[in-house]
C-alpha cells in the first residue's frame, strides 16, 4: 500500500468547509452586533391597515377592541404595545367606465378598510424599529391579538415618539 495522493477534489472539500465556517463566524458576529445595537428602548407609534374587512368582522372588532388594550405583535416573538384607536371606512376600488373609459375610485359596499394605531416600546438599529426580531417599517405586514380578536395588516405609518423623535 501506498501513500494516499492528495488531488483536487480534497482541495475542494476543504475550500467548502473553511467557506461554512467563515460564513457561520459572520452570520454570528452580525448577530452579536444586532443585539448590541438593540439596547435603545424608544416609543413608536405605527398604523396597521388591514383592508377588504367584511362588516361581521368589524363589527367585532368595534365590539372587542378597545382604546388601552394590550395587545402582542409577531408571530414568533410576543411582543407588547397599547391600542391607541381603530377606524373603519368603506373600502375603495378603481372602477373603470365603459362607456366613458374613465377611472373612479368606488367604494366597496359592504367590506371596509380598517385602521389600527398602536404605541410600543420598540428596539431601535441605526436603520429600523425591531419587535423582538420583526421590523416595523411602512409597507411590512404584522400579525397582531388582543383579548378576543386578531389581525394581519400592513404597516402603513411609523414615528417615533419623544423628546428625539426627530433623530429617526
Amino acid at each position: 500500500m501506498g501513500k494516499p495522493k492528495f488531488n483536487i477534489i480534497d482541495l475542494l472539500i476543504i475550500v467548502v468547509v473553511i467557506a461554512v465556517i467563515a460564513a457561520g463566524v459572520y452570520i454570528i458576529s452580525s448577530k452579536k452586533e444586532g443585539a448590541s445595537s438593540k439596547d435603545n428602548k424608544v416609543t413608536v407609534e405605527f398604523v396597521i391597515e388591514e383592508t377588504n374587512v367584511d362588516s361581521s368582522r368589524k363589527e367585532s372588532y368595534e365590539t372587542l377592541a378597545k382604546k388601552g388594550d394590550i395587545i402582542t405583535f409577531g408571530e414568533k416573538e410576543k411582543i407588547t404595545g397599547t391600542l391607541k384607536k381603530v377606524e373603519a371606512e368603506p373600502a375603495k376600488m378603481v372602477f373603470d367606465d365603459p362607456k366613458t373609459g374613465k377611472r373612479s375610485w368606488v367604494e366597496k359596499i359592504g367590506v371596509y378598510d380598517m385602521k389600527f394605531v398602536f404605541e410600543a416600546e420598540l428596539d431601535e438599529t441605526e436603520t429600523d424599529f425591531l419587535a423582538g426580531s420583526s421590523k416595523v417599517k411602512v409597507g411590512k405586514t404584522l400579525v397582531f391579538s388582543g383579548k378576543g380578536y386578531a389581525g394581519s395588516g400592513i404597516v402603513i405609518k411609523v414615528e417615533k415618539k419623544g423628546a428625539d423623535a426627530n433623530d429617526k
